[in-house]
């Protein structure tokens, strides 16, 4: 029962925080978002470190990444499928683009933001999935859940699995 409530209740929460002052919240907001970072790069550590002491599995599980597959699609349609993807997510930045006005100094500002923006997601999603594979060979993949529950299961024992 604790665990159904907790979402409505990091929601009340957080509407609480806005209605005291969205400085507050927003503050509030930059920590969270920036505290992702060291705990996704600490994970990714933590894999390393497995890695060095399981260093014949990790080196086994990312040999697929340089093979290509019988039967696998083209390069050039995999990498434009990707592409395409990846343009629809970042469709966010037209409507950043609309707060300029509000932005000290937006021609500095901005592009320093969005390329700094993408440079972090990048560098920790590459590091991240980079670990998740050498950790979890790709044959025991059967779903995203299960993948996130092998790696922490592979991590963290028993306590990593849930």
């Amino acid at each position: 029962m604790a665990g159904e409530s907790l979402p409505a209740l990091i929601l009340i929460f957080l509407g609480a925080m806005n209605y005291a002052g969205t400085r507050l919240s927003s503050g509030l907001m930059t920590l969270l978002n920036w505290l992702k970072v060291p705990v996704l790069a600490g994970l990714a550590v933590w894999a390393l470190v497995w890695m060095s002491t399981h260093s014949q599995a990790a080196a086994a599980n990312l040999a697929p990444l340089t093979e290509r597959r019988a039967g696998s699609d083209p390069l050039a349609g995999a990498i434009a499928g990707a592409a395409i993807s990846a343009f629809f997510c970042f469709g966010g930045w037209w409507e950043a683009g609309k707060i300029a006005g509000e932005v000290k100094n937006p021609r500095r500002t901005l592009p320093i933001a969005f390329t700094g923006g993408v440079l972090v997601v990048t560098a920790v999603y590459l590091l991240v999935s980079f670990a998740f594979v050498a950790v979890v060979p790709m044959e025991q993949i059967q779903s995203n859940t299960a993948f996130v529950a092998q790696f922490g299961q592979a991590l963290f024992g028993s306590a990593g699995d849930g």
